[in-house]
């Protein structure tokens, strides 16, 4: 089973004109492949101090291990995949022990797509920030990344750098082709920390998306995020 956190300041989908299913096209294509998805809502972080982030997703997976049961599901079996800034929080809910929910950290594994990492002092605030120069992609809603407040996803005090060791779950690192340079730097960073410390992650570049894309293409005709995202899970075994 997958759960979802999608990246953004907003939570689980964003205000397209017409009512457009994103992000639910993921879950939906989870169902289509016999998995069970669950999407998921989580507070707004700016303002808000740093440990919402590993909180919220604490929250998420302890829900899943007492519910899961009641529609068929395993929470042995929990599959997490976090976008941009909800792969941004997992990374940092994994990290750190302390807010772990289930005797562990509560899933199988995770896939961290196209997220800026707080892995100071390698990376900053600074360059956590869009690349102006990627390819142009939606423009952001009303009430959406631009509202205001600090952000503390990347507070250095509590820097992931340190806390990575203590992750050795199969985990898959992803960035778009047309990426933001922040994003690009922290899924390298990432993949050096881990194999550094023994638990090297699958690394993979999607060829001709951007920040955005790699979640919309999913339930679509496009395979080439979900089709490498479904092989690497099947690769993992039971």
């Amino acid at each position: 089973m997958v759960i979802f956190a999608t990246g953004g300041d907003f939570t689980r989908k964003i205000d397209l004109p017409g009512g457009t299913p994103f992000y639910d096209n993921v879950v939906l294509w989870a169902a289509k492949h016999g998995l069970i998805g669950v999407n998921t809502d989580r507070r707004y972080f700016r303002g808000n101090p740093w440990q919402t982030g590993p909180q919220d997703m604490a929250a998420m997976i302890g829900w899943v291990h007492n519910h899961i049961s009641e529609y068929g599901g395993d929470p042995g079996r929990v599959i997490f995949l976090g976008h941009a800034y909800g792969g941004t929080q997992l990374v940092s809910y994994l990290a750190h022990p302390e807010f772990w929910c289930c005797s562990g950290p509560g899933i199988a594994a995770a896939a961290i797509i196209s997220a800026p990492l707080n892995l100071s002092p390698l990376t900053t605030l600074n360059n956590a920030r869009p690349n102006p120069t990627a390819a142009p992609a939606a423009a952001a809603p009303a009430g959406g990344a631009n509202r205001g407040g600090a952000n503390s996803l990347f507070d250095p005090a509590h820097s992931d750098l340190q806390g990575l060791r203590n992750i050795s779950i199969p985990i898959l690192v992803g960035s778009a082709q047309f990426e933001g340079q922040a994003q690009k730097q922290a899924a390298t960073a990432l993949r050096t920390q881990l194999c550094t410390a023994g638990h090297c992650p699958v690394f993979d570049t999607f060829e001709n998306h951007n920040h955005l894309s790699v979640m919309f293409s999913f339930n679509t005709a496009d395979q080439s995020v979900s089709g490498a995202l479904l092989n690497w899970m099947h690769g993992l075994g039971d």
